[in-house]
């Protein structure tokens, strides 16, 4: 009978023949990187009404994409004849006879928001009593949540 080697050579030759298994194939194998990463662009608007008379409330907003660093745009628009006469700490605007509100701020000390952090504007208004929630509400271009 033939003596086929000590358990420790054939455990030496084994792991041998590992190693060079994986030295062959370490080179041809490619590792891909993943690049940059971005949220999916979107938000969240929360209208909250303090009082009907006058009409006066928040709004809160929370993006839930990449921050965003160089100003930015909230449009939404009210079916009920609702009309925003002042707002703060940002600019209000809605065109006369219009429902649709633009809510914006390029200040630079609030041209910014975070992912997830809200920020609110407080106004004031003439309004019929709120029946639905605004429609139409999008954060620079990208449509949000009510």
């Amino acid at each position: 009978m033939r003596s086929r080697g000590s358990a420790a050579m054939k455990t030496f030759t084994r792991l041998a023949a590992l190693a060079g298994s994986a030295v062959m194939f370490s080179g041809a194998a490619a590792v891909a990187l993943p690049g940059a990463a971005y949220a999916a662009a979107g938000c969240v608007m929360y209208l909250n009404v303090a009082s009907f008379s006058p009409f006066s409330g928040t709004i809160d907003i929370i993006n839930t994409g990449d921050p965003i660093t160089n100003g930015w745009a909230l449009t939404f628009t009210f079916t009920g004849g609702q009309r925003i006469t002042s707002g703060w700490p940002v600019t209000f605007t809605q065109p006369a006879g219009s429902g649709t509100v633009t809510v914006a701020s390029n200040a630079p000390w609030n041209s910014s928001l975070a992912t997830g952090v809200p920020f609110r504007a407080g106004f004031v208004g003439t309004s019929r009593p709120i029946v639905s929630p605004p429609t139409a509400v999008a954060l620079n271009g990208t449509v949000c949540q009510v």
